[in-house]
């Protein structure tokens, strides 16, 4: 079955605060996330991390995203490769 960016989008609707494995990918939405006055909720972080283990790292992911559609794009292109 090929995933589609829409499917992805689909399963990243409704994250608050938490963490979820999104094919293969550990994606974390933090709702009051900001550096240097930008938003920069969406992000991968290491893989098993849960959201608590994240806070205490003050989020620091393996790579940030503006948007929702920003990441579903990412993790589209990680699993086609």
């Amino acid at each position: 079955m090929k995933v589609t960016k829409t499917a992805i989008l689909k399963e990243l609707k409704g994250m608050w605060n938490n963490t979820k494995v999104i094919h293969g990918v550990n994606v974390a939405y933090v709702a009051w996330r900001q550096k240097q006055g930008e938003f920069m909720s969406w992000m991968i972080i290491e893989d098993n991390e849960t959201f608590e283990e994240a806070k205490q790292s003050d989020f620091t992911p393996i790579e940030h995203f503006h948007t929702q559609r920003e990441l579903a794009t990412a993790i589209y292109n990680v699993i086609q490769n």
